[in-house]
């Protein structure tokens, strides 16, 4: 009998554990539609949705020190961040116009092991911005113009020539490598090695991400 009853509760706690629901985090400093995308079609019994960013942050300063202190109990299996990528700055324009997070911030905070449980935690990181995953790469002229737009209107002006020398210039930096240093090694990163997509046009994108998984949970898990 006591044998029996040791199988039963082995049976029912391994039960429990593998229904553990997980936590998908996002930090929203653009388009929001990625996230929406995502909970719109992942159950709600496999995974539990937090947003990192909050209304009341002051995005001029280094807000994520105050988030990664809000949600100090929060361990998140996956993470995604929504902005446009200008090299030392994901950002946000027009509605979410001065949301912003510096890679120099979460680079501190790796060095510091001062918010593991967000950015070193996660088996999975969306990046969605433009270039988030090059190696190194070049631009058209055109595209130089549209970073230069964009960063002059929401960081400020002058900061683009050294935003543009940053990503495309003959020194620019392999991001690829700095989102390994941010992220850890054991995080599988999802995002562009050239220009990204608008945030209404990522359904198409996420649709087939998902009809080539059979089950998310399981593949993170695994």
């Amino acid at each position: 009998m006591k044998s029996y009853l040791i199988i039963v509760l082995a049976i029912i706690f391994s039960g429990q554990v593998h229904s553990r629901k997980l936590n998908f985090c996002s930090l929203t400093l653009n388009s929001s539609n990625e996230i929406e995308y995502f909970k719109n079609n992942l159950s709600s019994n496999e995974f539990e949705f937090t947003e990192l960013t909050s209304e009341t942050d002051n995005f001029d300063q280094d807000w994520m020190k105050d988030a990664c202190q809000r949600h100090k109990s929060l361990s998140c299996d996956v993470l995604l961040i929504s902005g446009h990528f200008a090299g030392e700055v994901f950002f946000g324009v027009n509605g979410k116009s001065g949301r912003r997070v510096f890679t120099l911030h979460l680079l501190e905070k790796v060095c510091n092991e001062s918010c593991d449980n967000i950015l070193k935690n996660p088996k999975l990181v969306f990046l969605f911005g433009g270039h988030t995953l090059s190696d190194k790469t070049s631009a058209t002229r055109k595209e130089k113009e549209q970073l230069a737009s964009a960063v002059s209107n929401e960081i400020g002006a002058g900061a683009h020539q050294r935003l543009a020398e940053a990503r495309y210039g003959i020194y620019g930096k392999a991001y690829l490598h700095q989102m390994k240093r941010v992220f850890g090694k054991n995080a599988t990163l999802l995002g562009f090695d050239g220009k990204g997509v608008k945030g209404r046009h990522t359904k198409i994108k996420l649709k087939k991400f998902l009809s080539k998984i059979k089950n998310l949970k399981d593949s993170i898990e695994n």
